[in-house]
This record gives structure tokens, sequence and C-alpha cells, in this order.
């Protein structure tokens, strides 16, 4: 069976207000039995400890992972290519971002590596052999709207094949498996003046294009990342402006994607981490919790007929939807939402 962590991202807005250390998100990912721990380190170090590679920094995370029973599992790397406002960075300056990334992973004992939805192929596979000399596995993320049957993750496939290396794969993140909106982020929304009627068509709209895309299994030439459409919304879109819709709307579908859970069975040879994204939990009338918005249920199933044993990371993603003057109240304190995900995904994991 799959081993269950949880992603330090999921305690963010708790340390930014200086709720939670370091150490006290780890002392509670062990309090629930989340063994795994993945990190973003750029969220999660300040400047030195990450720019340096600080050796008291690694050798208090190698006393904690002892203390508290823990295992580092995945080291989250971004690729900031557009940091300058003038110039996007060179692809030798990416490399060497990636590298001293996986040099900072090495250090703290991390046996994998997030690798960028962002990255081209070319320096995706320069950037797989720093790692390979280091014996760490690069994951590149597959990340709504991405798909697991997009031309970029095809390609990244046969890169894999054709190298042959042992020390590639990809690292799901359950957003691809959206079933609509996030409660949260509706509610954002609406506060600042979003029409309900207007997201209840692109609703049932985007229910419709899902399962169409399903039934379909086609792989996607998607384009550049950042200007993927959801996928058979382009029509509902024009449709929604004509309703009165604006960008409020349109914003809460452009980004989402629903692939069919089975297919993390037929590309399982290839799954090295997992990102259990969610980003409410509310009670499913059964005495649990569900997050409406996410197939938990669906994309742990998937990962159980695929016989995947690595690990998951819980990855709450609701507290942006928070951070807002106008709304009400300050969020769910990510601790409970984590520890009630980690029960949802250990009941579907067993079926």
């Amino acid at each position: 069976m799959a081993k269950l962590g949880v992603s330090l991202y999921s305690y963010q807005f708790e340390c930014f207000r200086g709720i939670l250390s370091l150490e006290d998100c780890l002392a509670h990912a062990a309090s629930i039995g989340a063994r795994g721990i993945e990190m973003v380190p750029e969220q999660t170090l300040t400047d030195l400890e990450y720019e340096t590679i600080d050796e008291g920094l690694v050798a208090r995370w190698k006393d904690w992972m002892s203390r508290y029973g823990l295992v580092p599992t995945n080291m989250n790397l971004y690729d900031d290519f557009d940091v300058y406002p003038n110039r996007t960075q060179t692809d030798d300056e990416r490399y060497a971002r990636f590298k001293h990334g996986v040099l900072l992973a090495k250090a703290m004992g991390f046996t994998s590596v997030r690798g960028s939805s962002e990255m081209p192929a070319r320096l995706l596979e320069r950037c797989l052999r720093i790692a390979e000399c280091h014996g760490i596995v690069v994951s590149v993320e597959i990340h709504a709207p991405f798909s697991l049957k997009s031309s970029y993750t095809q390609e990244w496939f046969e890169l894999i094949d054709r190298t042959g290396t042992a020390y590639a794969g990809i690292h799901p993140d359950c957003g691809i498996f959206s079933k609509g909106p996030a409660a949260c982020r509706i509610d954002q929304a609406v506060r600042r003046g979003a029409k309900r009627a207007v997201i209840d068509y692109l609703q049932a709209a985007y229910a419709e294009a899902s399962a169409k895309r399903q039934a379909e299994a086609t792989v996607l030439d998607l384009g550049d990342y950042r200007d993927v459409v959801a996928y058979g919304m382009a029509q509902p879109f024009e449709k929604a402006r004509a309703m009165g819709g604006t960008a409020l709307e349109e914003g809460l579908f452009r980004r989402l994607t629903y692939d069919d859970p089975s297919w993390l069975v037929e590309y399982k040879r290839y799954i090295k981490h997992f990102h259990g994204k969610f980003y409410d939990m509310m009670p499913d009338g059964k005495g649990g919790f569900h997050d409406p918005s996410v197939d938990v249920e669906g994309a742990m199933s998937g990962l159980r007929r695929a016989g995947y044993q690595g690990w998951i990371s819980s990855e709450y993603e609701g507290a942006g939807a928070y951070r807002d003057l106008a709304c009400p109240v300050d969020g769910p304190d990510s601790r409970g939402l984590v520890e009630k995900h980690q029960k949802l995904m250990a009941g579907a994991l067993a079926g």
C-alpha cells in the first residue's frame, strides 16, 4: 500500500503568521501518523539556509527526522525563469538553480526532487543527468491544467524510455482530478462580485467537458503551461460572458482538469511521488469528510489498482482563498484539515 506524508506547503498560512515553527509542523505531521515530509525550500527555509546549504540547518533537520520518526521524501524545486523584469533566465542559469536544489536535497536526506512543468524537455534532460549523479529521482509534477494525456507529459515519458534511467518519473497532482472549483474559491469569487448563476452554468459545462475528455482519452497538445484553457470550455466561456459573466467566473474553471483516474494504472511505471492536493474538508454524510471539488477517492482507487507503494503527500491549497480584505474569517486551521485528509486517503486506499 502507498505511504502517507505531508507537504509542508500545507502549513504555510500558520507559518507566515508565526503560529507554527518548522519543528511544530514536523511534530504535527508525526502526531497524526504522516511519516513522509515534502518540502518547498523557498517557503520553508530562510534565504541564508537555502542559498548556502547551512550546516546548522542540516544537522537540526536530521535530528528532527530522527526524533519524530519522519522520512524526507520530495523537495519541490521551481523553475523561476521569469524573476527578472526585462528578460527570462538562460538555460545555464536555470540549470545552475536546479543543481543547487539537488545538492540541498541530497544534504538534507531527500531522495527525490520535483521537476517543474515549465521546463522544456531539453533542459529537463540536462537536469536529470546531474540529479542521477547524486542518486536523486526527478519527478516532474503533472499539475492542472496539464494532464497525464498531454503532449508535454508524453514527451517526458519518451525521454525516460529513451535514456532508460531509473531516476526519472512523474509526480501527479490530485488537482488533475478536479470535479469543479473549490468551495472556498467560489465563495471568494462571489465576495468579489461573481454571479452564482454563471458559476452554476459553467459547472454543468465543465462536468460535460470532463466526461467527454475521459471518454475520448486522447493525447492533447495543450501548448504553453501558462496559457492553457480548460479542455472543452472555450464555447461555455463565450456563453458565460453573454450571460454577464466576467473573468471572476471564468477564472474558477480556466485551469481545471479532470483526468480519468484509471490512467494512473496505465502510466503506473512512471509514478515516483504523488501530491494529495485538496482545498476543503466537508462532511460526507457518512460520518467522515471529503473534498467536493477533488476526486480524492477516485485517485486513491487508481493508485491502489496500480499497485503504487510510494509516498502520497497531503497538500492543502485552500488557504489563499481567505487572504483578502473582504473575507470575514481567517480560514480553517490547516492542522485539522490535514488530519482529516489523511484519514480520507487512508480509507480510500484501504478500499
